[in-house]
């Protein structure tokens, strides 16, 4: 259900909306009424409505004002705005401020009414739509790019094309020069044991899982990268851009490689251990 807010300040007016149509069985619901603007902007930040329907000429704050205020905070709710005879030039100040399509009050009836609110619909849904692609859309390339390091690292570890390193080093942000580059192993205990019943479709959801995790740590110190080289063994590589000497080295790794340790016994309830040194 669509949420919808009315803003008019003559009663009469909107119990006229309010009974006007059959809300629900249209996916509406009215979620509140306000008087004026002032009132409006209250009952917005407490509803949160998809739709605001709303006079332009109001005591205290008019439409213009609120439409205003709508399209700078909540650029998300669409605007049907309520006129009479000679309002227009007020009614063309909403419209700039994005108001989705207005009403004239004396032609106002069931099938008006519907047209403009399955117009904002029709915008909220599409606007939706965009979103879930943007986010479906940013995961695969996160999922490729992830993939594309994964198989970087195992060619680094296995010795294969290694004449490349440096440029994919560079091509992921993760530039050698003067930065101290660090390497740790990381074995998921008793891994034969756990996976011992698993099928081999469950074992690589384990395997993305504990990537998965340690991803998520080291998204918010944007320097290390995690790969999985054989039976619950993985490669981390980090590289110390501000740690200078080896002893603040070894503390920044100790607390980092703690998070993830931690972080995958919390969601996976499966422990790990895990070495390092410096790469040469």
């Amino acid at each position: 259900m669509l949420k919808v807010l009315i803003v008019e300040d003559e009663m009469i007016v909107r119990i006229n909306l309010a009974t006007l149509i059959n809300w629900e069985k249209n996916g509406f619901v009215i979620c509140g009424e306000a008087a004026n603007g002032k009132e409006a902007i209250e009952k917005i930040e407490k509803h949160r409505p998809h739709i605001v329907i709303m006079d332009v000429v109001m005591p205290i704050m008019d439409g213009i004002e609120l439409s205003c205020y709508i399209s700078r905070k909540y650029k998300n709710i669409k605007m049907i705005v309520l006129s009479s005879y000679g309002e227009f030039d007020y009614v063309r100040e909403t419209l700039k401020n994005g108001a989705v399509d207005y009403i004239l009050k004396h032609s106002l009836n069931p099938s008006a009414l519907l047209d403009v609110l399955n117009k904002a619909k029709t915008q909220i849904e599409e606007e939706i739509r965009q979103e879930n692609e943007r986010i479906k859309a940013k995961e695969k390339l996160k999922l490729a790019i992830d993939a594309i390091k994964e198989n970087y690292i195992r060619q680094l570890i296995l010795g294969i094309n290694t004449d490349k390193i440096t440029n994919d080093f560079e091509l992921f942000q993760l530039w050698l020069g003067e930065k101290k580059i660090i390497v740790v192993s990381m074995q998921v205990l008793n891994y034969l044991i756990i996976t011992n019943n698993y099928s081999e479709k469950e074992k690589e959801m384990l395997i993305h899982s504990i990537i998965n995790v340690a991803n998520q740590i080291m998204s918010r110190i944007k320097n290390g990268m995690i790969a999985h080289i054989e039976k619950g063994r993985f490669i981390l590589l980090f590289y110390c851009e501000n740690e200078k000497s080896e002893a603040s080295i070894h503390q920044w790794t100790y607390n980092v490689m703690e998070r993830i340790s931690n972080a995958i016994n919390n969601f996976l309830d499966i422990d790990v251990v895990w070495g390092s040194t410096g790469y040469p």
